[in-house]
C-alpha cells in the first residue's frame, strides 16, 4: 500500500497552526487548537494569557520533534534539549498546583 505511513503534519513549522496553538497530529490529518488564555481557529489566535497560562517555553517544548533528524541536531542535544523540557513542564505543573 502506498499511504499506510501518517506523515506528522505537526513536526514542521506547528503544521501551519499559530505559535499561540497546539498542533495535534492525527492520522491523515490534524488540527490546530489555541493554548489557554487565548482564542481563534488554532490557525490565528488572539488575546491575552491569563497568568496561569504555560509559559512560552513549555510551547516550544510540546513542539520538540521527537526525531533529532528533523531539527538537524545531534542527538546528544536533543536528547538534553528534551530532558530541560520535560523538568520544566514537571516543575511548572507543581508550582501551578501548588499557587
Amino acid at each position: 500500500m502506498c499511504c499506510d505511513t501518517d506523515v506528522d503534519e505537526c513536526a514542521v513549522n506547528n503544521g501551519g497552526c499559530s505559535p499561540l496553538a497546539n498542533c495535534t497530529n492525527t492520522p491523515g490529518h490534524y488540527t490546530c487548537t489555541c493554548i489557554e488564555g487565548y482564542t481563534g481557529d488554532g490557525v490565528n489566535c488572539s488575546g491575552k494569557a491569563r497568568r496561569k497560562t504555560l509559559p512560552s517555553l513549555s510551547v516550544l517544548c510540546n513542539r520538540l520533534p521527537k526525531d533529532p533528524r528533523v531539527l538537524r541536531v545531534g542527538t546528544l542535544l536533543h536528547t538534553i534539549l528534551r530532558y530541560i523540557c520535560t523538568k520544566f513542564i514537571a516543575i511548572w505543573q507543581l508550582n501551578k498546583l501548588t499557587n
